[in-house]
């Protein structure tokens, strides 16, 4: 399900307003929440989608918000950094990339 990224390619505008609609500011949210949660399988993930799938309507005002501001939802893209090169919330560590060996010198 990659429906969180169809919603990023989406204007600025048409994103606020999907999310300032009624009923279709819930839709969206769930969507773009599952979707985030199914694409990385972290724990924060689905804590942001159970918080939104339950609280939508008061927190849609911070969402339209934050997306004014910063160009995405909160918690969206705001918590990456947290796990990146650590251990994820879940329990899984990220697989290490292979290091590039430097040639020896020649003395």
């Amino acid at each position: 399900m990659n429906f969180d990224k169809w919603y990023e390619k989406q204007s600025l505008v048409l994103k606020i307003v999907l999310v300032a609609v009624p009923f279709v500011n819930w839709i969206m949210e769930i969507l773009i929440r599952l979707s985030i949660y199914l694409r990385t399988k972290k724990t924060i993930d689905l804590v942001f989608f159970i918080i939104y799938a339950v609280f939508t309507y008061p927190l849609f005002i911070l969402d339209i918000v934050w997306l004014a501001i910063k160009g995405h939802l909160f918690g969206a893209s705001d918590f990456e950094d947290l796990t990146d090169d650590k251990e994820y919330v879940d329990g899984e560590k990220k697989p290490e990339e292979p290091k590039e060996e430097k040639p020896e010198e020649e003395k």
